[in-house]
């Protein structure tokens, strides 16, 4: 599976594969790939609607992750290909019923 991606006046078809997570920062959204990232003015609540909801999870009002680079949880963290992200409150019932 696929999703475009619009960054630098052009539009990249980029697999669901290669999308470790996303990060939302002001008015951009980082998409950070295993091999390089992209950024776009997308909002993280219009990437989430075109995203697979078995495959990717909103864990923080800033970051998505692509649950199958998910490495481990800790009460208010999780660790994703090398980098640990913060778990909002709002986030961690739903993040735990994923981890079962």
């Amino acid at each position: 599976m696929f999703t475009l991606i619009k960054s630098d006046r052009r539009t990249y078809k980029v697999s669901l594969n290669e999308i470790v997570y996303f990060k939302s920062s002001g008015d951009y959204l980082h998409v950070i790939r295993k091999d390089k990232s992209l950024i776009t003015k997308e909002s993280i609540k219009n990437v989430l609607l075109s995203l697979p909801e078995d495959r990717f999870v909103q864990i923080h009002r800033s970051y998505v992750i692509n649950i199958n680079y998910l490495k481990y949880m800790e009460s208010n963290c999780i660790s994703i290909d090398k980098v640990v992200l913060p778990i909002g409150d709002k986030y961690r019932q739903q993040l735990r019923q994923i981890m079962k």
